[in-house]
C-alpha cells in the first residue's frame, strides 16, 4: 500500500487519470481474483504486494481528487471517503467468515476482486477531473515551496531517533 501510495503521486499529478484509476482497480482486481487456497508464502506476498499497490495508487488519486475539488473544505468528504475503509474494516471479517462458511476462506478474496473490477469498468460513467494547473510543469528534483517546511516533522523525528541509537 505504502508504494502504492508513494509512486502514485507523481503519476497522479501527470497522468490522465481515468485511465491510471482503471489500471490500479484492475491490479488489485485481478491479484485479489486470483487468489486460491493452494498458493504459496512467495505467490501470497506477490498478491499482497499487487493488491497494495493498486488500493495505494487508487487511493491517492481520491484523495487528490477530493482535496482540489474541495480545497480548504474537504475535511468532510474525505472524512466520508475514508469511512468507506473503517465500514469495511467493520463489517468485511463477518462477510469474509460467511463466505468461508459456504466454500472457503479464498472465496473472499474473490468476492472483493469481481468487485474491483467492477468499480474499474464503473469508472468509464463517472467524470475524472484532470491534474491540476501547473503540476505538468514541475522540474524533477526540484521541491515545490513548502515541502520543506512540511517534511520538518520527519527529519526531527529521525535525529532524534538516531541519537538514541548512538547512546546505545
Amino acid at each position: 500500500l505504502g508504494v502504492g501510495v508513494l509512486g502514485a503521486g507523481p503519476l497522479v499529478d501527470r497522468l490522465p487519470r481515468r485511465p491510471l484509476f482503471v489500471a490500479a482497480s484492475l491490479v488489485a482486481g485481478t491479484a485479489l481474483l486470483s487468489v486460491d487456497r493452494s498458493m504459496d508464502l512467495a505467490r501470497a506476498g506477490l498478491h499482497l504486494a499487487a493488491i497494495g499497490v493498486g488500493l495505494g495508487v487508487y487511493e491517492t488519486l481520491l484523495n487528490t481528487i477530493v482535496g482540489e475539488l474541495h480545497g480548504a473544505r474537504s475535511a468532510k468528504p474525505l472524512t466520508l471517503v475514508h469511512s468507506g475503509a473503517t465500514i469495511g474494516a467493520i463489517g468485511g471479517p463477518a462477510l469474509a467468515a460467511s463466505l468461508a462458511a459456504l466454500a472457503d476462506w479464498s472465496w473472499s478474496f474473490r468476492a472483493l476482486g469481481v468487485g474491483h473490477l467492477v468499480i474499474a469498468f464503473a469508472a468509464f460513467a463517472v467524470p475524472f477531473p484532470g491534474p491540476a494547473a501547473g503540476h505538468h510543469a514541475t522540474r524533477p528534483g526540484v521541491l515545490p515551496p513548502g515541502a520543506l517546511l512540511a517534511l520538518l516533522p520527519f527529519a526531527l523525528a529521525h535525529s532524534r531517533r538516531k541519537r538514541r541509537a548512538d547512546r546505545r
